[in-house]
């Protein structure tokens, strides 16, 4: 809680509160920033990602809001709270408002991290059941609890050494979250193209995302040793049970790290009689859209519906599996049309994989149980660290801007 030295201001009597333009401009090649949600990375906002700018002419022609530099730019519409400082003049589409503090009265920097600590009060504030929204009105009424203007500066000032640190070890742990996902996919993709231990002369297989395969080991389409099929949707008002039931499989239910996927609804005695089952022990692989050739295994006997494609072969199930992990981008090669790509079963049939004989397969299983169960343990405590992290942050944030950390001025 802050001491007695802090006071209340109305954000509407220390600011200026601007929106910007509801029209979005035909020509975004200018050398203005247009900037949009998905441009905001850090303390200040520069340059849009993706390069898109306005022109002064533009700006004159169709009356738009230009934001200073040292704005305070922050969402107001879906997501509340998302903020950051214009670094140099710039345009936003609606979904922002600009406020231009009275720095007298109310330091940028100060109202930067305020508004990132109350994002959850901003969202309450909100209103709209389609698309939430706060207006300029009620931020004009937003009510701020700071103390003098050098104590917001030296608040912000500790807030940028202490949140620079926290974030170069996020940055430090997404790193080593990305080099491990890197490593665990080349390893499965090494496992299943190479073996564990080769102990025979490597000869190209002729299939490009194989590579060259042990020389006692097939290459062959999948159609010589697996059964396909293709799932449906029940239709009907009685078809789906509350637990237990027949469990049903979607995309979204597939577990792509090697555990068992587990179904998110159940399948009545009527849905059942409708669908189409899946064998304990197959590979479910999603054949339509933007999760093409996604796959995950089943332990038991399930239902899945026409997004999906089951594959069940006489060998080691769980080597197929990892055959299909490794052969994602290769599967997806073989689909057709762009804006919703399809894999048909006469395509997904012709998918060459590398067969290596049953006692290998095993070894193989079991080399990949092993190294994922490391990488992934890895992979948790990275992304741990980083979630502790971010928690850090937004504690330490909260804990500055309304008193409770003695940064070291007094009045």
């Amino acid at each position: 809680m802050s001491d007695s030295t802090w006071r209340i201001l109305r954000l509407g009597n220390v600011a200026k509160t601007y929106v910007p333009q509801r029209d979005k401009p035909e020509e975004l090649d200018g050398p203005i920033p247009w900037l949009r949600i998905e441009d905001f990375d850090g303390k200040f906002l520069a340059r849009s990602k993706s390069g898109q700018g306005v022109s002064s002419v533009t700006v004159a022609t169709m009356n738009l809001r230009v934001f200073p530099a040292g704005t305070v730019v922050t969402s107001c519409s879906c997501v509340m709270g998302a903020t950051a400082i214009a670094a140099n003049p710039l345009v936003t589409n609606q979904t922002f408002i600009g406020i231009v503090c009275d720095e007298s009265v109310l330091e940028r920097s100060f109202l930067y991290y305020w508004l990132i600590a109350h994002q959850a009060e901003l969202q309450g504030r909100a209103s709209g059941s389609i698309q939430q929204y706060l207006s300029r009105d009620e931020f004009r009424r937003l009510r701020i609890s700071a103390p003098h203007v050098e104590e917001q500066r030296a608040i912000a000032d500790y807030l940028d050494r202490e949140t620079a640190q926290i974030d170069a070890l996020i940055a430090k742990n997404q790193e080593l979250i990305i080099l491990l996902t890197e490593r665990r996919a080349a390893m499965i993709v090494d496992a299943v193209t190479r073996g564990v231990q080769i102990g025979s002369t490597l000869v190209d297989s002729g299939v490009d995302w194989i590579g060259a395969t042990p020389s006692h080991w097939e290459v062959r389409p999948l159609r010589w040793s697996a059964r396909i099929r293709t799932g449906t949707t029940p239709s009907g008002d009685s078809v789906f049970a509350e637990e237990p039931g027949e469990p049903w499989i979607r995309p979204d239910d597939l577990d792509v790290s090697g555990s068992a996927s587990v179904a998110s609804r159940w399948l009545s005695k009527d849905g059942a009689a409708q669908g189409r089952p899946a064998a304990a022990g197959a590979t479910l692989v999603c054949t339509i859209g933007a999760t093409l050739g996604k796959a995950g295994r089943i332990r038991h006997v399930s239902y899945f519906n026409q997004q999906i494609t089951s594959v069940k072969w006489t060998m080691d199930d769980d080597y197929l599996f990892w055959v299909f992990s490794a052969a994602r981008k290769a599967v997806a090669r073989l689909s057709v049309g762009n804006t919703l790509p399809i894999l048909n079963n006469d395509k997904l049939a012709t998918l060459r994989i590398p067969v290596p004989p049953v006692e290998e397969q095993s070894q193989i299983v079991e080399y990949i149980r092993v190294e994922t169960q490391r990488i992934d343990t890895a992979l948790l405590t990275a992304r741990r660290g980083v979630e502790l992290a971010r928690e850090r942050r937004a504690a330490l944030i909260s804990a500055a801007v309304t008193g409770n950390i003695d940064v070291g001025v007094t009045a």
